[in-house]
């Protein structure tokens, strides 16, 4: 299985990626931003799953932007949302109005992560 996630915190994105290597033996690859994505699109267009952080900083385009995106160029794996904001944020709110999009709140139980997967 391959995996990309793009999350703004470099730490978490790497930890997620080892987990899933170590547990389901995952080809994993990350990014931090949006710009990073389309610097080289092509780990996250030939991923069965895409983790994407809602939120992806103050000014940046977001996760949401990042699903679009994906959308737009004909991906049609998985996709699962990652927050640390409230249901009441206007992104988490976006999200969760995604059909068939799993939004999962931070931290993450590592259970609920495999289950997804």
């Amino acid at each position: 299985m391959k995996v990309y996630i793009l999350e703004d915190s470099a730490d978490l994105g790497q930890l997620l990626c080892e987990f899933l290597k170590m547990e389901k033996g995952a080809d994993c690859a990350s990014a931090t931003s949006f710009a990073q994505l389309l610097k080289d699109p092509e780990p996250a267009l030939s991923a069965d799953l895409v983790v994407l952080d809602v939120n992806l900083g103050t000014d940046q385009p977001s996760g949401i932007d990042a699903y679009e995106w994906l959308r737009d160029q004909g991906y049609r794996g998985r996709v699962i949302f990652l927050t640390g904001h409230g249901a009441g944020h206007p992104l988490v709110k976006k999200a969760r109005a995604l059909s068939g999009v799993p939004v999962l709140e931070k931290p993450v139980e590592a259970e609920r992560l495999l289950e997804l997967l």
